[in-house]
């Protein structure tokens, strides 16, 4: 790992240590804040002076902007998502993110690793780093021994008891989708997700069994991978098997489109001969019901708790697993074949 040091730059993390001050006490002996007494604007100004900040020159008592603290978003994507900032539900959680450090002293600062990399090849800041998608215990434990603060945001891997997560809730969310599913009537329900929605499987396996039923071993189907091909090629071997469910819960909403279009090819009615249910994080564009995360929010989570972890590192660990939403629902105004609304 490279640790990128600005030999020749301050910002206002370096100052307050050295002042053993806040940032916020720097930020307001910079504006020339009324509020701040003699010693603590002495200890700041002798801070700078001694990390060798020089106000402009010919402007008494003027100061030139300091440099802001680089916070590192670091993308670890899996194989097949080649460019995943262009994906709408990471963009979302990066304007999150951005939008929490503007007017702050921190900025975000971007980067992409290869998929399962297990060290940070680029260069970063140092300051604190957030790990996006699908950190490698590796990496994270690189992070820890360089003492770069850092969280995760993800909800598809497992960390340490240790390790800052911030997460959609997706064990409760497969608990709603259930007890959606099982109001309407459904009784036999199949799944079609990547190995990295299986918390959100285990939401609906525990809320069946609490209703005394249970999900055929045959009705959960893993694809090979998160590519909408791998969900076409699942849903033509499932349709040659003859034995489709009654509804099926999809990986996410653009596969769940390309289900119903081959559903649809081979003579099925959706929803109502297969029922599909989904996931999203845009309620704007669904056209089925969903269970919807919140990226943008879990982005401008994320930067405010490592804004906190960076200036007070003796926190404690803390996990905001964040709620996910039934959304679309209305747009289901097919009951279940042979059934009636009351």
């Amino acid at each position: 790992m490279r640790i990128k040091r600005h030999a020749n730059s301050v910002n206002m993390t370096d100052v307050a240590l050295k002042a053993g001050v806040s940032q916020s006490t720097v930020s307001r002996v910079l504006s020339r804040h009324p509020g701040i007494s003699d010693s603590t604007r002495e200890l700041v100004q002798n801070a700078l002076r001694e990390l060798g900040y020089r106000p402009e020159t010919g402007k008494a008592e003027s100061t030139a902007p300091l440099e802001k603290t680089v916070l590192d978003l670091v993308m670890c994507p899996l194989p097949e998502q080649r460019d995943p900032f262009a994906l709408d539900f990471f963009s979302r959680i990066l304007q999150g993110a951005a939008d929490a450090a503007s007017g702050t002293c921190y900025r975000i600062q971007t980067s992409t690793l290869s998929a399962g990399a297990e060290e940070l090849t680029r260069e970063i800041s140092g300051r604190g780093a957030i790990l996006l998608g699908y950190p490698t215990e590796h990496l994270r434990r690189e992070l820890k021994e360089n003492g770069i603060p850092y969280l995760v945001i993800s909800g598809d891997i497992s960390v340490g008891r240790d390790e800052d997560l911030v997460s959609p809730d997706n064990f409760e969310c497969g608990i709603e989708g259930a007890r959606f599913l099982i109001a309407r009537g459904y009784r036999r329900v199949g799944f079609m997700l990547s190995r990295h929605n299986l918390d959100r499987y285990a939401g609906f396996e525990y809320f069946f069994r609490m209703q005394g039923m249970e999900i055929r071993p045959s009705d959960l189907r893993l694809v090979r991978n998160t590519d909408i091909s791998s969900f076409i090629e699942m849903i033509l071997q499932w349709v040659s098997e003859k034995d489709l469910p009654e509804a099926i819960v999809v990986g996410f909403n653009d596969s769940a489109n390309a289900v119903e279009t081959i559903l649809k090819q081979n003579g099925f009615q959706v929803p109502e001969d297969v029922f599909l249910l989904s996931f999203d994080h845009n309620p704007a564009r669904i056209n089925r019901p969903c269970l919807c995360s919140k990226p943008y929010e879990m982005g401008r989570i994320a930067v405010t708790r490592l804004i906190e972890k960076i200036q007070n590192p003796e926190s404690p660990v803390r996990w905001s697993i964040i709620p996910m939403t039934l959304e679309g629902a209305e747009t289901d105004c097919n009951p279940k074949k042979g059934e009636t609304h009351a």
